[in-house]
């Protein structure tokens, strides 16, 4: 079963999958708005998770040196990918988690979808990272995905099953337990 992993503060941001993940992103979208839809939707009770994990749709883009860029198929690694825009500052602050964390060993490096900015620019994404940024020109990545709120970060294990799914920023515990569902070692292991 996916983990469902509470965002800072417990109760929001939430995980979700399949079809469950549509229903949560449109709820997030609806209650951003303000108005008497979001009223209602902050009144409606949360969905529960769905019981099976989902495969990863295909996923494709621009990748550095603007080489066409496919999500790689399964080859026995586990793999996070984060779907951010360059407009969006809780994108910046998850970017600039995500760099603390991989730079200090404590995560992988995550593979960085992001909306297309004029000219293709990745220089708003940290170097680090950088490496691993595709532009979702076209926004194919985004409609397989059904994006509707960012951050989003997902949490795929060898066989490109989602196992987890966050929604905007991240608590270090939702990390460590995103990546644990995935089948990431833990930070202190060896995985050689």
């Amino acid at each position: 079963m996916p983990e469902v992993i509470p965002g800072p503060g417990g109760g929001s941001p939430r995980a979700w999958t399949g079809p469950r993940l549509r229903a949560v992103l449109l709820l997030a979208v609806l209650a951003a708005g303000g108005g008497g839809l979001a009223r209602r939707a902050r009144d409606t009770p949360s969905p529960t998770p769905a019981d099976v994990p989902w495969p990863l749709p295909r996923l494709s883009g621009v990748g550095p040196g603007g080489a066409a860029w496919r999500m790689p198929d399964p080859d026995g690694d586990p793999a996070v990918l984060l779907y951010v825009t360059e407009t969006c500052p809780h994108c910046r602050r998850e970017l600039a988690s995500w760099e603390a964390r991989v730079e200090s060993g404590r995560a992988p490096r995550p593979w960085i979808l992001a909306a297309p900015t004029e000219g293709g620019d990745r220089r708003w994404i940290p170097a680090v990272l950088r490496g691993r940024a595709v532009l979702d020109t076209g926004g194919h990545s985004a409609r397989a995905l059904d994006v509707r709120a960012v951050p989003l970060t997902l949490f795929t294990d060898s066989a490109r099953v989602v196992r987890a799914v966050v929604l905007g920023r991240s608590s270090p515990s939702a990390y460590e337990r995103g990546l644990q569902a995935a089948g990431f070692p833990p930070p202190s292991e060896d995985p050689s």
